[in-house]
């Protein structure tokens, strides 16, 4: 019972600082450190699954393997780089217009009359801000924060053109004299 208590306070101590990755490989080499049953030890003292830590033995075991793959170089090759994530790819949320296959037409719509461009480099942009453009996307039913418009818009071909004041030029003794002139 006391390894159960002495890995329990190990894991307490260190879990803050451990993201998920970590906590799985930490838990797998206490499960190998323990022996026999070893995972079902620290899956009770710990409280993360026996699946989880099982997950983590294979990756420790794989790392084993490619012990020489891991310096840290300024380029990695892609298997390395896959090899160091936390997370297997594909997870996280799914894009918006792939829930949402309407929203892209949606945004068309809204766009078609706003359109403006650079005739010489070819560049579309649109006059109504992402935070406009979001409210009435929202306001038609789709549920699409700015980072989601500037996102799609950017995939349409459209530039992120932030619009810019134009004012006169400040400091020109002169300025005054010339508009008299002009008026007299």
């Amino acid at each position: 019972m006391s390894d159960l208590l002495t890995i329990k306070d190990r894991f307490e101590r260190l879990c803050p600082a451990m993201d998920e990755k970590m906590r799985r490989l930490w838990a797998a080499n206490e499960a190998i450190a323990q022996g026999w049953a070893g995972e079902s030890v620290v899956s009770a003292a710990t409280g993360l699954s026996r699946a989880t830590i099982h997950s983590g033995v294979k990756e420790l075991k794989r790392l084993a393997l490619h012990a020489g793959d891991f310096v840290l170089r300024k380029r990695r090759s892609r298997s390395s780089r896959a090899s160091l994530r936390i997370r297997r790819p594909g997870g996280g949320r799914k894009l918006t217009e792939l829930k949402n296959p309407g929203i892209l037409a949606a945004l068309e719509q809204l766009v078609s009359g706003e359109v403006g461009g650079d005739p010489m480099t070819e560049q579309r942009w649109v006059r109504s801000s992402l935070r406009r453009l979001s409210s009435r996307l929202k306001e038609e039913g789709f549920q699409a924060s700015e980072g989601v418009v500037r996102r799609l818009l950017k995939n349409m071909g459209f530039s992120l053109k932030a619009n810019k004041r134009k004012q006169g030029r400040r400091g020109c003794l002169e300025r005054d004299t010339q508009f008299n002139y002009i008026m007299s």
